[in-house]
């Protein structure tokens, strides 16, 4: 290796021609003189004051998982009710309270199914309180009075008794009514015009026997007809 004066180095022992050594020179001065740039700190002025910002952040609202009461007028009422252990609503009617036959079976009737059955019973008549009404309470059923429920068919006396138990229906939301004695029946039945509810009637002694006055005995047999359209049961 030999060293030359003007500093190049050559390990193979040749040597750069005057005009490459020229070329070197000319190259090394078109390289600029790169320095390190100064970073110089920006310091704000003191006069002005930074606040910090507030950011405020909703709370969102609580789900309510509170589960909803289900459906009475579906057709899987029956079956929704067995699923989650809900006792039936059963609206009981029955045109007196005192002491007698359907009196006795409606009671009987409760106490039997009180374990699987809510019961709410619709008594009819001026007598409040009545052995029936005394009796229920005592099995802890609710039961309602309806004094416009009478024995008559006078269309004046029926209509009133027709709207107090249309109106007790929508208030306590039964999931059948049924019901009792030959008025109660009547009535009972004609809350289909107005209500999509069940209605059973128990027959307990119709209005139209041979002892019964003859106009009497007719209209109850017309509304019988009419009202045939309604499951009937009979009393065992």
């Amino acid at each position: 290796m030999k060293q030359k004066d003007d500093a190049t180095l050559s390990l193979f022992g040749d040597e750069l021609s005057a005009s490459d050594l020229q070329d070197v020179d000319v190259s090394r001065k078109k390289i600029p003189n790169i320095q390190a740039e100064e970073v110089i700190p920006v310091v704000p002025p003191s006069d002005i004051k930074v606040e910090p910002t507030l950011i405020e952040v909703a709370t969102p609202s609580p789900i309510n998982l509170a589960p909803t009461k289900p459906r009475t007028n579906s057709p899987w009422a029956a079956v929704i009710a067995s699923q989650q252990k809900v006792k039936p609503h059963v609206m009981l009617v029955i045109t007196k309270g005192e002491a007698g036959g359907a009196q006795s079976h409606v009671f009987a009737l409760c106490e039997a199914l009180l374990a699987q059955v809510r019961f709410t019973v619709v008594i009819g008549g001026d007598d409040a309180p009545s052995w029936l009404g005394d009796q229920l309470k005592g099995l802890g059923i609710q039961v309602l009075a309806l004094p416009a429920l009478q024995e008559t068919l006078l269309p004046w006396r029926v209509w009133p008794a027709l709207q107090g138990l249309v109106e007790l229906i929508y208030t306590h939301a039964p999931d059948v009514v049924h019901a009792h004695s030959a008025m109660a029946g009547l009535v009972a039945r004609m809350t289909r015009v107005k209500l999509d509810i069940p209605v059973l009637y128990t027959v307990h002694g119709f209005g139209f026997k041979p002892q019964v006055p003859w106009v009497r005995r007719q209209m109850a047999s017309f509304a019988e007809r009419a009202l045939d359209g309604v499951r009937i049961t009979a009393r065992t």
